[in-house]
């Protein structure tokens, strides 16, 4: 991958960053419910890159809601994960979500904005984390992306 990052590592606590994230990115939510959960677990990785995957994280989860739906983002104890009620994707297109560039047809989106790199962007932090992201999808119930570290 061309994609280079100098990474600050440092503790980044998930719980706290999920409500920032969350704070930051409300004034999108019009209508849509979002819930924080989880413990306030801690993992050694770069805070700002972090921050950066979480943003497009949720911001895709709502994108793809409606007014109404819950977006929840939760802590783990090595990651988090964040969960969207929205069209949900089929396989085709999860196969391809994290490719530069890639876009789902843009009328399955609230939102038709953005060029196709944030889980592309998401999936690169996650690899220079040696972490992984994972997404599960079923059209008409929602998306759920997982970010999990190792432990060492």
């Amino acid at each position: 991958c061309p994609l280079t990052f100098w990474c600050a590592f440092a503790t980044v606590p998930f719980y706290r960053k999920h409500r920032e994230a969350a704070e930051r990115l409300k004034w999108q939510a019009d209508g849509i419910h979002i819930i924080v959960e989880g413990t306030n677990s801690v993992i050694y990785g770069d805070q700002d890159l972090i921050s950066i995957m979480l943003d497009n994280l949720i911001a895709n989860a709502i994108q793809a809601s409606s007014s109404g739906m819950i977006v929840t983002l939760k802590a783990l104890p090595t990651g988090f994960s964040i969960q969207d009620t929205g069209i949900g994707m089929s396989i085709d297109v999860l196969q391809h979500a994290c490719e530069p560039f890639w876009k789902a047809d843009s009328a399955r989106t609230r939102n038709k904005s953005g060029v196709g790199l944030g889980l592309s962007i998401c999936h690169h932090i996650a690899e220079k984390h040696n972490g992984k992201l994972t997404l599960d999808s079923k059209i008409g119930r929602g998306t759920t992306a997982i970010f999990t570290m190792p432990v060492f």
